[in-house]
């Protein structure tokens, strides 16, 4: 499968960012390069630390994090991560060589160990931002859902509105159309009333 990828040629990435968190740098530099021959810009961390800072100041669109590393390991910067809400949603995927349950629990949106082959990374780093756009054009769906809704009410309070008003300026103009009979009518009784 990894040989009919690579005759097929690099997936189609659109310059999307990955931050890649991994204190091996044999194993980041192997990575970084797979990942940008597949399209993809790729920016380095070497611990969770790093990784946050970079975070931070620019918000990639995927994060792929160890989660065994010195300074802070990849439990505390997830936990750090889902703590802030400015890059809560970053989708995180996980590739690690800690088969444990422990490590297999981590909130992420996928989890690989090592090694895992090219194919197979290149397909889960897609298929995470796949679901990424899908949620978030399924809340933009969901807001436009909002909106017309809440125009569909506005216009129905506009329409309750209108109608007692056009009644009432409808007859308020009527009366003033009558007024000045009725006037005229006051001052003959009053005349009449005088005499």
């Amino acid at each position: 499968m990894e040989a009919a990828l690579m005759r097929q040629g690099p997936v189609p990435a659109r310059g999307l960012r990955v931050l890649l968190v991994e204190d091996d740098r044999d194993i980041s530099d192997t990575l970084a390069s797979l990942l940008e021959e597949a399209g993809y810009l790729v920016t380095s961390a070497r611990n969770g630390r790093e990784a946050l800072a970079e975070v931070r100041a620019s918000l990639p669109d995927l994060i792929l994090l160890d989660l065994m590393m010195p300074i802070m390991d990849g439990w505390e910067f997830r936990a750090a991560q889902l703590a802030d809400p400015a890059i809560a949603d970053v989708p995180v995927i996980v590739l690690t060589a800690d088969a444990s349950a422990k490590a297999a629990a981590i909130s992420a949106d996928s989890f690989l160990t090592k090694p895992t082959s090219t194919a197979e990374l290149v397909l889960v780093v897609e298929r995470v931002l796949l679901e990424r756009d899908r949620r978030r054009l399924a809340a933009r769906l969901e807001e436009t859902e909002r909106l017309t809704l809440l125009g569909t009410i506005a216009a129905g309070v506009g329409h309750e509105i209108n109608n007692p008003l056009t009644y009432t300026i409808a007859n308020l103009d009527l009366a003033d159309g009558e007024l000045p009979a009725v006037r005229t009518d006051l001052e003959g009784l009053r005349a009449a009333c005088q005499s």
